[in-house]
């Protein structure tokens, strides 16, 4: 289960600048079928809805002739305290999880072999294939490179995707007892910036329920705004009449480009639970 959590500073952003997510559009322009993905800066220059950006924009090898891309737009998320559901624990969320969207000349493909550092995802139908939440994805860590690889009729599509460096929450303490109301202070170390164009680093609250899975978020509109220099955040409590709050840094790494506007990132979910004194 890929845990949906629409935090994002710059969500609106992104529901915008990607009109084509999961489609090239049946763009080509390439001559291999084995690729690396070019970061961000490579296609800072691109513009939306442009037919003329030319495929070298984004590499010349990062558009497969034969039309089959690779978008993964909330990316692979490396999770602190993964939300466990004890009632079903297929929704549960697993300690790396993403979906994974596979097109061919825009249409879905679900056919392909989609792997995560060798590991296999599940397919869920229309094109997206999902990191099994109990499956242990060895080398997935803060700081290392992910190998995300697609297999499909003969043709393969190869991606090093660099994870942040870890970050760690500092204050408040795990499982420290606060109230409704109380003003906290939420603290950091660790770079949580990074060349990513269409996603900034974000802080959340939750309020939490383990016993039955429960996570509910608050409007992002009410959370501070997180700059990518920035190394603490003070909020007030709001009401939470569930046993536990959560606060929650996301930060999405490096974009690698898979297609004219599609890409893919590693993303580090850094969270310490608190106690809430009812």
């Amino acid at each position: 289960m890929s845990l949906r959590v629409l935090a994002f500073a710059s969500l609106t952003t992104l529901l915008f600048a990607l009109p084509a997510c999961g489609s090239s559009d049946g763009d080509s322009g390439a001559t291999t079928t084995d690729t690396t993905g070019d970061t961000a800066s490579d296609v800072a220059g691109d513009t939306a809805g442009s037919d003329t950006v030319e495929a070298d924009t984004i590499g010349a090898d990062a558009i497969a002739a034969n039309g089959l891309t690779l978008a993964s737009p909330f990316g692979v998320n490396l999770v602190q305290h993964p939300v466990k559901n004890p009632l079903d624990p297929a929704q549960s969320e697993g300690a790396v999880e993403g979906i994974l969207s596979v097109r061919r000349k825009s249409a879905p493909v679900d056919t392909a072999e989609v792997t995560v550092n060798g590991v296999a995802l599940v397919s869920i139908g229309n094109g997206d294939y999902e990191i099994p939440n109990t499956t242990d994805v060895t080398g997935a860590a803060a700081g290392a490179t992910l190998k995300v690889v697609v297999k499909d009729a003969g043709d393969t599509l190869t991606y090093d995707v660099p994870c942040p460096t870890e970050v760690v929450i500092t204050a408040p303490v795990e499982d420290a007892p606060v109230t409704e109301g109380q003003s906290l202070t939420v603290a950091w170390t660790g770079v949580i910036g990074y060349d990513h164009p269409l996603l900034d680093p974000a802080f959340g609250l939750y309020r939490y329920h383990a016993s039955s899975g429960t996570f509910l978020g608050y409007s992002p509109l009410d959370m501070p705004k997180v700059s990518a220099t920035d190394t603490s955040v003070t909020v007030t409590l709001p009401e939470n009449n569930k046993p536990q709050y959560v606060a929650e840094l996301r930060i999405p790494g490096t974009f690698v480009a898979t297609a004219k506007y599609d890409g893919i990132h590693c993303g580090l979910v850094r969270r310490v639970l608190l106690t809430n004194q009812l």
